[in-house]
């Protein structure tokens, strides 16, 4: 009678330990899960916060290719207007020697 008792009370123990080993594994794996959790989220939030830096960039980028665009249609322009003086003026001075 002992004999089963002990066997029992083996098994109890047994089964004691490996209810408190499950448990014992359940709340860590949900710490470490929580704290995985809570990883990923800063890391999505990082991103985002570098991608509208990225998109601040970008836009700035395209407001600075705007203005040099400008730039080279008025240097163009300017450069339009310097070829027709400079023909203009070659003209003249070419009537003024062929009138002699």
């Amino acid at each position: 009678m002992i004999e089963s008792y002990a066997e029992y009370g083996a098994i109890g123990v047994i089964v004691l330990l490996f209810i408190g080993m499950i448990h014992f594994l359940k709340t860590t794996l949900f710490n470490k899960l929580q704290e995985i959790e809570d990883i990923s989220i800063k890391l999505i939030d990082r991103w985002n916060r570098s991608d509208e830096i990225r998109d601040r960039r970008h836009e700035d980028l395209i407001k600075e290719n705007g203005r040099v665009r400008s730039l080279e249609q008025q240097t163009s322009a300017m450069k339009a207007i310097g070829s027709i003086i400079a023909v203009a003026y070659s003209a003249v001075i070419t009537w003024l020697f062929n009138r002699s």
